[in-house]
């Protein structure tokens, strides 16, 4: 379980406190899985997913099955209630470790089906390093990337069991998918939400390569810093209490 943490810290995570020594294996991984982050979030960008969008729902639903298959994870389909647009995406592992661990993310965003036509996926640089903009790629493309290639990171004795579910209407309060959210939590030792946390913020993801920075061996639950309005690849999941509805 640690290493399923640190892996997502080393992709993503930053704390105030001081980081302790790396696991140097982990980080070299890491930081070789990094620049397949870009090309997975154009990916994922250009699939247009607002919420309600059956077809964009579709089409998400099956890259993701596709990807989670080829990670080895056998995927399922869950139905939200209310009529919401689109399946929850349950992918399932078992490992020969300790510790039980749901990764929670969600596909929709609140841009509508024409948004991407006026802001393609683009990279820019910064005094930081590349950004990558586009719709949705804060909240919450970028979580799901992260999870997509936190996965390569990890070996079976990491996890007892390792579940990732990818909801389709977190935008609107994850109402049809909540409860399944919640099931899904129960008896896990500890629940990661890879959701973007800052409404509002910049359509931008700070393409962060030089992961040596600011990686860190995880003690406890990975957290995600502010970036000034802009996702770093230096963040990570957060935590998430199984009695939350919605990820």
């Amino acid at each position: 379980m640690k290493t399923l943490i640190a892996a997502a810290c080393a992709l993503l995570a930053t704390t105030a406190l001081a980081a302790p020594k790396p696991d140097a294996a982990l980080l070299k991984a890491a930081t070789a899985e990094a620049p397949a982050i870009t090309a997975t979030l154009k990916s994922l960008v250009e699939i247009e997913t607002g919420t309600g969008d059956a077809e964009g729902m579709a089409s998400m639903g099956r890259y993701l099955e596709s990807a989670f298959t080829a990670r080895g994870g056998t995927v399922a389909r869950m139905q939200p209630t209310g009529g919401v647009a689109g399946d929850i995406i349950v992918a399932r592992w078992k490992g020969t470790g300790k510790g039980k661990l749901l990764l929670i993310a969600h596909m929709d965003t609140v841009y509508q089906r024409g948004a991407l036509a006026r802001a393609p996926f683009k990279l820019m640089d910064s005094p930081q390093g590349p950004l990558a903009y586009g719709p949705g790629i804060s909240d919450d493309k970028s979580g799901i990337a992260t999870i997509l290639h936190t996965l390569p990171l990890l070996t079976a004795k990491d996890y007892a069991e390792l579940t990732v579910a990818i909801n389709t209407d977190e935008e609107r309060g994850s109402l049809g998918s909540g409860t399944t959210i919640t099931e899904l939590a129960k008896g896990m030792t500890a629940v990661l939400s890879f959701a973007d946390q800052h409404a509002g913020t910049a359509d931008a993801w700070h393409i962060h390569h030089q992961h040596g920075d600011r990686y860190h061996q995880g003690q406890g639950q990975p957290r995600r810093r502010r970036a000034g309005g802009r996702h770093q690849l230096t963040g990570g999941g957060r935590p998430h209490h199984p009695d939350h509805k919605g990820s």
